[in-house]
Formats: C-alpha cells, sequence, structure tokens
C-alpha cells in the first residue's frame, strides 16, 4: 500500500462518528470474558476495510489483563487487497481499537 492511499484511508477512519461493530460476548469461566467481534465490511470512502477478531479480557486476583486479536485487512475501488506494512497496520490497529471501545 502506497503511503498515500494509506494516509487516506486512515483519514476516513478517524473521521467515522457513528462507529458500531457487531460482537457476540461469551463468558467462559469466571475469570475470562471472550468476545468475538464478527466478519464484517466497514466503507472508507473508495475502500473498504473487512475486520474481525476476538477480545479476552482476563481477571485475575492482582490484575485485569485485556488482549486483542484483529484481523484487518483493506481493498481498494478495484477490490484489490492492499498489504499493510507493520506501522502501517498499528496504526490502524490503534484507530481501530479507539474507536471500538470510545
Amino acid at each position: 500500500m502506497t503511503k498515500q492511499q494509506h494516509e487516506e484511508a486512515l483519514n476516513c477512519l478517524k473521521h467515522i462518528n457513528n462507529f458500531q461493530v457487531k460482537s457476540t460476548t461469551k463468558l467462559t469461566n469466571k475469570d475470562i470474558i471472550r468476545t468475538e467481534y464478527r466478519h464484517q465490511i466497514i466503507e472508507l470512502g473508495d475502500y473498504n476495510l473487512i475486520l474481525s477478531g476476538t477480545l479476552e479480557q482476563i481477571k485475575t486476583k492482582s490484575k485485569n489483563t485485556d488482549r486483542i486479536y484483529l484481523v484487518i485487512s483493506l481493498y481498494d475501488s478495484l477490490n484489490e487487497e492492499l498489504k499493510f506494512n507493520a506501522k502501517q497496520f498499528e496504526e490502524f490497529k490503534t484507530v481501530l481499537k479507539q474507536k471500538m471501545f470510545a
């Protein structure tokens, strides 16, 4: 993915005001809560973001830990997948987490 494509798609994602992700929550035991995020498409102008994943909230006597596993794919207007580099992926993941838990 080019720098310009990355910036355009990321800016579209940042400007989404009403962001809801469909999910189901399962209590696996008394200390772990697992939330599954279903495969869904988020339109970002000329791009489509496909998102799915899992959030695990683990509670112990001394602390709470959150683990998030996201599968993120980005497609352009020609329906071709754009490959993230590590930095681009982290930026998208950070913005998505902010939107998901706002």
